[in-house]
């Protein structure tokens, strides 16, 4: 992947914020989020259930929008199944629903995984951000961080 197309994922990863494919008969999981630069704008969050596609727009199946105060955030995935899955979340500051980037490409806004996955020249692997939702709510700490 290009230097200056690294940060692009999450800007197409969450566009769309309107919940995909996911059923009435599951629990929530909850992602707090921590470490947010300011109380500007929202964190928007994208919900994936398989590394086909993983990041990918329109590969999502649930999606979340949160306010931020005193620099956390709560989204919440609703009525979720029992499965494997991984987040890949957006502090949107300035709320125009997709990730601000320098002349080089680099983030200009916050960005987070599930399991505090470490990205790279793109977003980490499926592998290294997936966590197993149970039968019963899930609860993943998160930590925003900004720039590569």
């Amino acid at each position: 992947m290009h230097l200056r197309n690294a940060p692009l994922f999450i800007a197409a990863t969450l566009v769309s914020l309107v919940p995909l494919g996911v059923e009435a008969d599951g629990i929530d999981i909850v992602a707090d989020v921590e470490s947010l630069r300011s109380d500007r704008g929202e964190v928007r969050g994208a919900l994936y259930a398989s590394s086909d596609g993983w990041t990918n727009e329109g590969r999502q199946i649930a999606t979340c929008v949160a306010r931020v105060t005193h620099r956390e955030s709560r989204c919440v995935f609703e009525n979720v199944p029992p499965g494997t899955y991984a987040i890949a979340l957006l502090h949107d500051e300035n709320g125009d629903g997709r990730m601000d980037r320098d002349l080089f490409g680099f983030p200009q806004e916050g960005f987070a995984f599930s399991n505090d996955a470490s990205p790279g020249l793109g977003p980490p692997s499926f592998q290294s951000a997936h966590f197993v939702h149970r039968q019963e709510n899930t609860i993943l700490h998160m930590h925003a961080r900004y720039g590569l």
